[in-house]
């Protein structure tokens, strides 16, 4: 495919061990890349893809798009301009019962890489790059059967993230293949709100998924109620994020699904696992500029 036609991105929706290889080799036959999550399975590979990308002049990124969204943007709104006060604590919670292909329990798969990814970038978007992650992860649900085959749990089907991102500001994320889910597919649990963000004069519900939201709800603490925003998602979904890049790549203009959020997120990811398995916190060395200018930034003149 890379030799015989002539395309400029390349949309890699393969599993995760081969979204570093397959993309490598992309970047190297003169395409822009767009990685399912996560952007690799190791920091190692993620270099790799970067210094490829940047010596040839290409993009490379990854999944999710959560940045893209209606919902994203109201919510970072409601945060930079400090209309709930300094944002000093969060939580995500996103989790089903599982896929049903043996490879996302493998080693390289996980509950982590598949469906946590996506509380990591949003709120690392939200709060600015995390400087360190403690977490307990492990293996629940020690074997499944898929399509009548009995299979065993190699990569972590429960995790929980304790991010640290200075200043005092804290976030949680809870995500796992053990949460219940009905025959029609919804979750058993409530799932109204998986996101919150809570400041010191006010609060953020984010409504729904962070993959199919819903808007947020706004409530300071001189309010009496919540207020709605961001209800319609103007055509936005979780599958147009190659779409998004595409026409980035057309107008010459900075896609928000940056390379280095990505890498950002996959070192997050990789941290927390490895604090789960040596038992201490794990410093977070990358940084990005959060999308639309630096939430972060703005946060530390709020009060």
């Amino acid at each position: 495919m890379l030799a015989g036609s002539e395309f400029e991105l390349l949309c890699n929706l393969t599993p995760m061990p081969f979204h570093a290889p397959l993309a490598l080799k992309a970047l190297r036959a003169g395409r822009h890349v767009l990685n399912e999550k996560p952007l690799a399975t190791s920091l190692e590979e993620a270099d790799a893809l970067l210094e490829e990308a940047a010596r040839r002049g290409l993009v490379v990124t990854a999944a999710p798009n959560a940045v893209l969204s209606p919902t994203f943007h109201a919510a970072a709104a409601a945060i930079a301009s400090g209309e709930i006060g300094k944002a000093c604590a969060a939580r995500g919670r996103y989790g089903h019962a599982g896929p049903h292909e043996p490879w996302f329990y493998r080693q390289g798969g996980g509950a982590l890489f598949d469906l946590g990814v996506y509380n990591v970038v949003t709120l690392t978007g939200l709060l600015g790059p995390a400087v360190g992650v403690v977490a307990l992860s492990g293996v629940a649900v020690p074997s499944r059967t898929l399509h009548g085959e009995r299979i065993t749990v190699e990569a972590d089907d429960n995790t929980t993230l304790l991010l640290d991102f200075g200043r005092g500001v804290q976030a949680v994320i809870q995500t796992g293949f053990v949460y219940p889910t009905r025959p029609n597919g919804g979750a058993a649990y409530d799932d109204r709100v998986t996101i919150e963000v809570l400041g010191t004069r006010g609060a953020i519900n984010w409504l729904g998924y962070d993959w199919e939201p819903r808007g947020i709800e706004v409530r300071t603490a001189v309010s009496p109620d919540w207020e709605t925003r961001a209800a319609d998602q103007k055509g936005y979904t979780w599958k147009n994020g190659g779409s998004s890049l595409a026409r980035c790549l057309a107008t010459g203009e900075q896609s928000p699904m940056s390379a280095a959020h990505a890498y950002h997120t996959l070192e997050v990811m990789l941290g927390a696992l490895e604090s789960a398995r040596a038992g201490r916190r794990i410093e977070i060395q990358s940084r990005f500029s959060p999308p639309k200018g630096g939430v972060k930034e703005e946060q530390e003149a709020i009060q």
